[in-house]
């Protein structure tokens, strides 16, 4: 950041200068800005449960050494997913089209970020008329159709609603 000063009236007056590495910084953060914006127009209403194992507790994806997963390895299946896009058409697709949840862009603004701050960010803000309206399973099923959508692969597994364990998992782009 480069500071330059000039007079004004009498009183010295500063200007800061972003250069170089901050800006690159600040588009950044920018366009993370307009990504979760994008998220943030509204949503609103319900769909099934999400499914058991035959154990009876909820499906779920492995996580790899180091606590980590990509979204490269199958964090979903395809019945989450329609599930996913069911929900996605009850409750938001009055204010939002898939296509902002898929594509460059948003995978530009996603990767190297967690799925759990996704999940953060649609289970808060969303709906914009009942914020946080939808079950914990209709929203991890939304990020499993938005998976879908950004050509990752499905898996054997659901998507954890657990948002500690969405944390572990990472985006990566798509090939």
């Amino acid at each position: 950041m480069e500071i330059v000063t000039y007079p004004n009236q009498g009183r010295r007056m500063k200007e800061f200068r972003v250069t170089g590495a901050q800006r690159k910084r600040r588009s950044s953060i920018g366009a993370a800005t307009i990504g979760l914006s994008m998220l943030i127009a509204g949503c609103a209403t319900a769909s099934p449960q999400a499914g058991t194992d035959p154990a009876g507790g909820p499906r779920t994806a492995d996580v790899v050494e180091g606590g980590t997963q990509s979204v490269m390895s199958g964090v979903f299946t395809a019945t989450q997913a329609a599930r996913g896009q069911d929900t996605f058409q009850q409750a938001c697709s009055s204010c939002h089209s898939p296509a902002e949840f898929s594509g460059p862009v948003f995978q530009r603004i996603w990767t190297d970020r967690s799925v759990g701050e996704l999940y953060h960010v649609i289970s808060t803000l969303m709906p914009q008329n009942n914020p946080g309206g939808l079950s914990a399973e209709e929203y991890t099923d939304i990020l499993a159709f938005f998976l879908r959508q950004n050509g990752y692969p499905e898996g054997e597994h659901e998507l954890q609603t657990d948002p500690a364990a969405l944390e572990q998992v990472i985006f990566e782009p798509a090939s």
